[in-house]
């Protein structure tokens, strides 16, 4: 085998040690890495470990022999340090390919005398795995890397188990609120349905079973399907949005949920406006509110009176989606009930026809003769009213309507009773004759008065306006 020429070198067998075998090292040191051994197991004397910093191990106060009998590579190293090859660049000896992490490999030539060799390239290896200092910092590194990763990793881990321990995020708690409290409603379990209300409601007497299981026999909540939860106007509100079915109608609404106390609250919640109904007792799917603005849970509400002289007429109150927030009465009506009617004709007609036979100028009944135009006056006891038919059909027929300031007070107009036809001895100086006379409008004498009566009156006494 032919050995390469240093360059400016006079031929072959001036190479020096460039041999075609690697010889032992002379100091007895072994590829691999182990330290030699002497008698017994102990170090050769003059023997030292490595030094940190990537220094070769130090014997006699020489560098050690390459193992394959290359010249030392400290000493062949310039004042400039160790020549390195960059990545991709070609080896040391021009034409030779370098042997693992830069090191010539079994039975090639090593570089020149004043050429890098393995010892000399950063991160480079010993023979037998020792390697220089330089070498270790990236693994330092990476070892840094994992183990930081690791630590986060743990971090992330326990935030997640106190985050579920805790029961999710705040976004999720709004959700499962909003969830939870259709199922109970749908459920009609009402107790832990208004658990999940705001307790600043201010009546909640109809939040109770009787009056959502009524409610839910006419108009039942299906299809629940509760969307994620978005911040709302603060950090403490989220707006849910949810969509369900109830009765036969298709809804689709949004949930605010607060997070000021200690847990979330639910705060779109409907009330029914019954103030239309104020002073009679009224009844909501069978149960008297405490209020004329109970709040509801969604669903289907029937209101009616017990009382003896007025009903409720229209269809139900349909509280299907809680962002509404007032549901209004205007579809329901109050009127006066058939016992109610024939009571108020009873004593209408009653009084009023006492006020047509009666002779004097003021009968009651709110139909007092006014004073004649001419200046003429009329004779007491001389004055004879008349109905005809159609007017006498009109006073029969008479029919009341509940008050609307105060719906308990049933009244009805004076045109309602129809017009009457009147006859007095009129004159001056006490001169009389018979004259017939007009009106027109109330307060003419043409007309009875507006009756009305007080249902809260024991008398149920006649009022004429």
């Amino acid at each position: 085998m032919s050995t390469p020429q240093q360059p400016g070198s006079g031929g072959p067998g001036q190479n020096g040690p460039w041999m075609d075998q690697p010889p032992q090292p002379a100091n007895g040191w072994q590829p691999g890495g182990a330290p030699p051994q002497g008698p017994g197991g102990q170090n050769p004397q003059g023997w030292q470990q490595p030094q940190p910093g990537g220094q070769p191990p130090q014997h006699d106060g020489q560098q050690p022999q390459s193992p394959y009998g290359q010249s030392a590579a400290f000493a062949a190293q310039g004042p400039q340090g160790p020549a390195q090859p960059g990545p991709g660049q070609p080896n040391a000896f021009p034409g030779q390919p370098a042997g693992p992490q830069g090191q010539p490999g079994p039975g090639q030539p090593n570089a020149f005398p004043g050429q890098g060799t393995a010892f000399a390239a950063p991160g480079a290896a010993f023979p037998g795995g020792l390697q220089t200092g330089s070498a270790t910092k990236p693994k330092s590194g990476k070892l840094a890397i994992i183990i930081g990763s690791i630590i986060l990793a743990l971090i992330i881990g326990t935030v997640i188990a106190i985050v579920l321990a805790a029961g999710g995020s705040d976004q999720t708690k709004a959700k499962k609120t909003v969830t939870d409290y259709l199922t109970a409603v749908s459920e009609g379990n009402a107790s832990k349905a208004k658990d999940y209300l705001s307790n600043s409601l201010d009546d909640t007497s109809l939040l109770t079973d009787d009056v959502l299981k009524d409610s839910l026999s006419r108009a039942p909540i299906s299809n629940i399907v509760v969307s994620d939860a978005a911040q709302g106007p603060t950090n403490y509100e989220f707006d849910v949005p949810a969509t369900y079915t109830i009765g036969d109608k298709d809804v689709s609404t949004t949930f605010e949920v607060d997070f000021f106390s200690k847990k979330p609250v639910i705060a779109t919640s409907s009330y029914l406006s019954l103030s239309s109904f104020d002073g009679v007792t009224v009844t909501v799917n069978g149960t008297a509110p405490s209020s004329t603005s109970p709040y509801v849970f969604p669903g289907d509400y029937k209101v009616s009176t017990d009382h003896q002289y007025l009903t409720i007429n229209g269809s139900d109150m349909q509280a299907y989606d809680p962002a509404d927030g007032y549901v209004s009465g205007s579809d329901l009506e109050l009127a006066v009930s058939d016992a109610g009617i024939q009571m108020f004709r009873q004593k209408v007609i009653s009084e009023a026809q006492a006020c047509l036979a009666s002779t004097k100028i003021d009968p009651g009944c709110g139909a007092k003769l006014a004073d004649l135009d001419d200046g003429s006056q009329i004779k007491e006891d001389s004055v004879h009213r008349t109905q005809d038919a159609e007017n006498a059909a009109k006073l029969q027929s008479v029919t009341p309507e509940p008050g609307i300031t105060t719906p308990t007070v049933i009244k009805a107009d004076y045109y309602d009773l129809g017009k009457m036809d009147i006859t007095a001895s009129c004159g001056k100086d006490g001169n009389w004759s018979n004259c017939e006379l007009y009106g027109f409008g109330s307060g003419s004498g043409m007309y009875f008065g507006s009756p009305s009566i007080d249902l809260n009156d024991p008398d149920l006494k006649v009022v004429w306006g």
